[in-house]
């Protein structure tokens, strides 16, 4: 469901005028641990994409109502879940466009180092070349992951 509704949001595949702009948000889902291998991982179940005053063809800039927002609408999300259901920012999304390549650029690693937590990570999408990675911890170091269909 998380795929359909990002893939859907940034316009995967498409080679059209909107993907000429950044997008960005909050990827919404739990935290694992898998205690026998001691490793984190998340799952994401939704998405919430960002609303920002400020754009530019390569950045977006994320201000306090943006946080506000996006952390808003996680609140209304779990209003009505017992605590074992409640889900979590598990991390962050964010697209490159056009031709440019899939990494952690000097502003994404700002950005990164506000998701510290070991089962958090960051997304790195170019929607019109179909390419993706995820980077995890204060250095954004790549690591797995999986997009389950």
């Amino acid at each position: 469901m998380a795929r359909k509704q990002l893939f859907k949001e940034i316009n995967w595949g498409a080679k059209i005028a909107t993907n000429a702009y950044e997008e960005g948000g909050l990827l919404i889902g739990k935290p694992y641990l898998n205690s026998s291998e001691r490793f984190y991982y998340s799952i994401v179940t939704s998405i919430i994409p960002a609303v920002v005053k400020e754009d530019s063809i390569n950045e977006k800039k994320y201000g306090f109502d943006s946080w506000q927002v996006m952390l808003s609408k996680l609140d209304i999300y779990n209003k009505n879940k017992t605590v074992a259901n409640k889900e979590y920012v598990v991390g962050w999304y964010h697209t490159h466009k056009g031709i440019r390549s899939v990494y952690m650029s000097e502003k994404d690693m700002d950005m990164q180092k506000m998701f510290p937590l070991p089962w958090q990570f960051g997304i790195v999408l170019n929607p019109k070349k179909q390419i993706w990675k995820a980077f995890n911890g204060k250095k954004a170091h790549e690591c797995q992951g999986f997009v389950l269909k």
